[in-house]
């Protein structure tokens, strides 16, 4: 890797929105890569883009960890919760203990993963499991719906049932939770790390700055940037990160 260049893969939702700020505007950042360039794409798709060379460092969805080539987590940086997180939710029209099938949303593994672990947790009958892209036709009876990022603020309202994963993994095991973590190759040396590290810092403390950025008229999203999304890699999020490894690993 040439020491002016440097390829990112960030996941493409309202969430990374301080990230890619940070990433952006950062003057170390870009003076140490002046040619950086940074890929806004699904969550699952920042892993492929890991895996077949395409960048060297990447937001991964925690659930594709297991699938990645090489490499080592970096920054003290995630996309996590600490309770509710608002933006991965099943929806349904019927309680859950009624539902026979969910729908699950392609764009990520780890959402598919955690709303397995938790339904073996609550749900008394066997459901099944469908993946496919989430669209909006109505939906069959007895089943549910997972939905992740920002198409939740545009179907949240048309279900009568809404079971937050945030807020169920947290009632489950009393942690935070780990959506997503940054990973990068192993061969990238420590001062780019550093620098990597300090852009996101410099991006998630200017929420301020962020929103004015990217406005949007029909979301809080200072309510969401604070109050749900949990930025911090601390050692809870560590610690509810392993032992979620453990209990999807059932159903990889």
């Amino acid at each position: 890797m040439k020491v002016e260049s440097l390829k990112i893969a960030l996941v493409n939702y309202y969430n990374t929105y301080p990230m890619l700020y940070g990433l952006e505007h950062d003057v170390r950042l870009l003076t140490l890569f002046p040619d950086i360039k940074i890929y806004k794409t699904p969550p699952a798709d920042c892993a492929t883009l890991y895996n077949n060379g395409a960048v060297e460092v990447a937001l991964v969805p925690v659930g594709a960890l297991s699938t990645l080539q090489p490499h080592q987590i970096i920054t003290d940086y995630c996309i996590g919760c600490d309770g509710e997180v608002r933006t991965v939710c099943l929806f349904s029209n019927q309680p859950i203990d009624k539902l026979e099938s969910v729908i699950l949303d392609d764009h990520s593994r780890t959402s598919a993963l955690l709303i397995q672990v938790i339904l073996s947790h609550l749900a008394k009958n066997k459901i099944a499991f469908n993946r496919q892209t989430i669209g909006s036709a109505p939906l069959p009876l007895n089943t549910g719906v997972l939905m992740i990022g920002d198409k939740v603020f545009e179907h949240e309202k048309k279900f009568k049932y809404c079971l937050d994963l945030g807020a169920a993994w947290k009632n489950m095991t009393g942690l935070p939770f780990v959506f997503a973590t940054w990973v990068a190759k192993p061969e990238i040396p420590q001062k780019s790390i550093d620098a990597i590290n300090q852009a996101l810092a410099f991006g998630i403390q200017n929420i301020p700055k962020v929103i004015a950025a990217n406005p949007v008229s029909h979301i809080d999203l200072t309510s969401y940037f604070l109050n749900y999304i949990k930025y911090d890699l601390d050692d809870k999020k560590r610690e509810a990160l392993e032992l979620f490894l453990r209990k999807s690993s059932q159903f990889q």
